[in-house]
């Protein structure tokens, strides 16, 4: 079962907060680029003092962006030589964009499956204490192949956490902000661009109401890679983004990572922490009916659609529900997903299972559950 997005919009501000303020990027990219400030102060050495350094970040030679299906392979970044420079003002820090356009194709062969595991062990590494900025390429390529293969939403993918340490109270300073990475500020952007670009390739073309941002989507071949890393670069709070910017509807925002009003996320936690226990009380029901058995996640999906959309029409319920899956097989019919929603309803009613104040949104099962 993969897990949900962390959902802390106060410390994603505080982390933009930072990006601002630090005056120097640190070296990237696992050795893709060279990084050498503008004006870097001089060191000394055992062969003397060294002169400031002055060139510009350079992009090194192209290499082969060809993925690697070994599993032995899953615990090498992958190499992605083609970036462009990102140059923010003098009081800011200066690093590399990915080159988005030259990501979509990197992992355009595999399938959703292996996509999918192959960000699950990049969710892995980072969790066991790898930098966000060592995999970010293999990051958002996976992400933007799973984009176009349109299967799995956002939402419903492996979650990729920050290393944010235990937020203090009351609210450090400035100065103490400074123990949060900024590669989690990258990791925050990033976030954004490829759920814009999920929607994308969703077929939206809505022109945005945002100032000079109303050709998002316009170009039916590409997102507009420059509007969306300045949308995602701008300190705002999600629900501004979501709304006043995007005017996205909930349907939309069940379906991405990050660009979610606070009330969609507090869907998704409830949802989160309720998961549990209605599996556990299936799995108690499955003792007393057999029929129940290897029926238990499957039947937990279809009670994260419930929740997620109480309200909706069946047609809404049947492509949630399909989006869990993360599968290429037609919708279930919408009789079989009502008949099955009853089906988990009577168990859970009967296991003694009470949801108290969770009316939410689905959080992600991975893998494909049986269809009976």
């Amino acid at each position: 079962m993969a897990e949900l997005e962390p959902l802390d919009a106060d410390l994603d501000e505080e982390l933009n907060n930072l990006e601002l303020e630090a005056r120097q990027a640190k070296a990237v990219r696992n050795g893709l680029i060279d990084y050498r400030p503008a004006r870097a102060p001089a060191k000394q050495d055992a062969s003397g003092p060294s002169s400031p350094v002055t060139a510009p970040i350079e992009p090194r030679e192209s290499r082969s962006l060809e993925p690697n299906r070994s599993p032995a392979s899953s615990a090498r970044p992958v190499p992605i030589a083609s970036r462009r420079a990102v140059h923010t003002t003098a009081a800011s820090a200066s690093f590399a964009s990915p080159d988005w356009d030259a990501l979509t194709a990197v992992f355009s062969p595999l399938t959703n499956e292996e996509l999918i595991s192959r960000l699950a062990g990049l969710a892995a590494r980072v969790e066991a204490g790898e930098s966000y900025d060592i995999i970010r390429d293999e990051f958002c390529a996976v992400s933007l192949s799973l984009n176009r293969l349109h299967l799995t939403p956002p939402r419903f993918r492996p979650a990729l956490k920050g290393k944010r340490p235990p937020k203090p109270s009351p609210l450090p300073s400035t100065s103490a902000l400074k123990s949060y990475p900024e590669s989690d500020g990258r990791l925050s952007r990033d976030k954004q661009v490829i759920d814009l670009d999920w929607l994308h390739c969703a077929g939206k073309r809505d022109r945005i109401p945002e100032a000079g941002m109303e050709h998002l989507f316009a170009n039916p071949r590409s997102l507009d890679w420059s509007i969306a890393e300045a949308l995602a670069g701008k300190n705002w709070k999600p629900q501004t983004k979501a709304i006043n910017s995007l005017c996205l509807s909930d349907t939309e925002q069940f379906q991405l990572a990050w660009l979610q009003e606070p009330r969609i996320k507090t869907r998704w936690n409830e949802i989160s922490r309720c998961t549990p226990k209605v599996i556990a009380t299936l799995k108690n029901r499955a003792e007393r009916h057999p029929a129940l058995r290897g029926d238990v996640d499957a039947l937990a999906r279809i009670w994260q659609v419930d929740e997620l959309a109480p309200d909706a029409p069946w047609h809404l319920k049947t492509r949630l529900h399909q989006w869990i899956l993360g599968t290429a097989s037609p919708p279930w019919p919408t009789e079989k997903l009502r008949e099955q929603s009853r089906r988990v309803k009577r168990h859970l009613h009967a296991g003694g299972f009470r949801k108290g104040a969770a009316r939410g949104a689905a959080g992600a099962l991975a893998g494909s559950a049986p269809h009976s």
